[in-house]
């Protein structure tokens, strides 16, 4: 069983607590440090999603947003939002909707199914993905992520991460520093040229929205 690895400049598939039918595959490619992975097993997980606004910037028309300061934006469903230059941004995506962020201070985001988030050179990031919503993101500070089944989060060049993952979700982390998932069972995780790696089983993982607020504009 595949407990404690090390990984130096090379490539190597770890089937994670396979022989008791536990987990699922990760993937490490190319490490240029050694990185050591520590797996464990919680029987109940628990993570509290975060309350995000309570007052919101109705975004009704797809609008570009630059050189503001703090943002609160609640974008209606199916549309793209380009916002650079800003200081922290809180948002809320209804579903098929697309905020691009850049050069943006720290970033609070709630994604409903099928949103999607991509950012560029920012600051820390908390991200609730919804199902099958994405955020690809590069050159960001540390991030806090909570993936819904299905959701898809891609990180390079990022700082710490925290995430959790349930059923069917996937996460790709390259060229950043520490990371702790805490991963249902059936998930991807893919990583390359991390800092240490600490993964923890939680079958059955829970989401608890008692702290979410009202939300809607």
């Amino acid at each position: 069983m595949c407990q404690m690895v090390l990984f130096n400049r090379t490539s190597h598939l770890c089937s994670l607590l396979s022989e008791i039918d536990l987990g699922k595959n990760s993937t490490f490619v190319n490490s240029s440090v050694i990185s050591t992975t520590t797996i464990s097993v919680n029987p109940s997980c628990i993570a509290i999603i975060p309350s995000i606004s309570t007052t919101w910037t109705c975004v009704n028309t797809s609008s570009t947003i630059n050189n503001g300061g703090i943002l609160k934006l609640y974008i209606k469903q199916n549309l793209f939002v380009p916002a650079n230059n800003n200081a922290d941004i809180t948002a809320y995506l209804e579903a098929n909707s697309h905020l691009s962020a850049g050069n943006d201070g720290a970033l609070k985001v709630y994604l409903e199914s099928n949103a999607t988030l991509t950012t560029m050179n920012g600051n820390a990031m908390t991200l609730y993905l919804g199902i099958n919503s994405q955020v690809i993101s590069s050159n960001s500070g540390p991030v806090t992520a909570y993936l819904e089944s299905g959701a898809k989060l891609t990180l390079s060049n990022c700082g710490s991460v925290i995430a959790y993952l349930k059923t069917n979700s996937q996460i790709s982390l390259s060229d950043g520093g520490s990371i702790n998932v805490y991963y249902d069972n059936d998930t991807i995780r893919t990583y390359s040229n991390n800092g240490g790696i600490s993964e923890t089983l939680c079958p059955s993982i829970i989401f608890d929205y008692s702290n979410m607020s009202p939300r809607g504009c």
